[in-house]
């Protein structure tokens, strides 16, 4: 038996590496990465497969001077089904774990979703977001940056021993259980929000990472819906998808790609993109725009007339080879 696979340069790990030290990742090259990621995701939750393993070495760069990955590694991929059936399945890297694997809830494709928006955010920082050293650990990391859990979320959990019972006004309340402990005077202060943890000021790159990063699954935007967001959407639909543009969406891609190819990963010399002409407030799908604030909203409300279009997913599975290598 001969099997023979795709040669591919390096993994995204030694890109965080890398811009650990050089903070010169372009936010250019940042959504395209987080495209082809985010496109990967939705080809496998299309299908009701969960991924369970994403992290910055399950990503490889096809070539170092561009902007071009592929997502590996489905050795713990498994049906949604069993998630929905399974509590006790030992699955994703610790930096990456969702919330609910380790409350030992059930869980969904969302799990993807979540290891994806904590990805992003450490190619941008350079340096993991929840840098956990066991899983006790991680729930208090996410609760300093996200705030506390919603009660439905603690009720959910089977591993009860990661919980107590608080003291409320109004009645008692699931609270995280506070295992950490700090030698006296050596306590480092910690993020009190996502874009302070980030050290970023661009709102649309902070709102898709609190669209990944929700503590209740139910509040993650799915994959497909990612693409539509105001991040992402102006640049998929430009370089990725120009056939699905509008005309003059579409003629100004072609006017882009003969200027030039895609963005490179480190450029010194690069500054990032201006921001979208297209105001915060508005996100256009096919021919119709739907309200976004600034801030989170639910996904129902923002994709209430515009649901993601079948035509990604059938672009999606024509373009599978450009996301994958197996």
């Amino acid at each position: 038996l001969c099997m023979v696979f795709e040669l591919m340069s390096s993994n995204l790990l030694n890109v965080v590496k890398v811009n650990r030290y050089s903070r010169n990742l372009t936010m250019l090259a940042l959504q395209d990465m987080a495209i082809q990621v985010t496109s990967a995701l939705a080809l496998l939750h299309a299908l009701q497969i969960v991924h369970c393993d994403l992290k910055p070495e399950n990503i490889l760069v096809r070539n170092p001077a561009a902007t071009d990955v592929k997502v590996i590694d489905l050795g713990s991929a498994t049906s949604e089904l069993a998630g929905m059936r399974n509590t006790q399945m030992y699955i994703q890297t610790r930096y990456y774990r969702a919330p609910e694997i380790v409350l030992g809830s059930t869980f969904t494709t969302a799990i993807d979703v979540w290891s994806l928006g904590c990805v992003l955010a450490e190619v941008y920082t350079g340096r993991p977001l929840f840098p956990a050293r066991h899983e006790s650990e991680l729930l208090l990391l996410i609760r300093d940056i996200l705030g506390d859990p919603p009660q439905s979320v603690l009720r959910a959990a089977t591993r009860r021993e990661l919980l107590v019972m608080g003291v409320s006004a109004d009645a008692p309340q699931l609270q995280l259980r506070d295992m950490r402990s700090f030698a006296p005077g050596r306590r480092v202060p910690t993020p009190a929000n996502l874009s302070t943890a980030l050290g970023c000021h661009d709102p649309l790159f902070v709102d898709f990472l609190s669209a990944c990063l929700a503590w209740d699954p139910a509040d993650r935007w799915p994959a497909l819906a990612l693409l539509s967001h105001p991040w992402l959407a102006p640049r998929f639909r430009d370089r990725f998808a120009p056939h699905l543009a509008p005309p003059s969406v579409a003629s100004a891609s072609a006017a882009g790609d003969a200027a030039g190819p895609s963005a490179t990963i480190l450029s010194p010399d690069s500054a990032a993109p201006p921001p979208s002409s297209r105001p915060i407030s508005s996100v256009t799908a096919g021919s119709s725009s739907t309200a976004v604030s600034s801030s989170m909203v639910p996904l129902q409300s923002t994709l209430a007339d515009v649901p993601p279009s079948s035509e990604h997913v059938q672009e999606l599975l024509f373009r599978k080879e450009d996301y994958f290598t197996v």
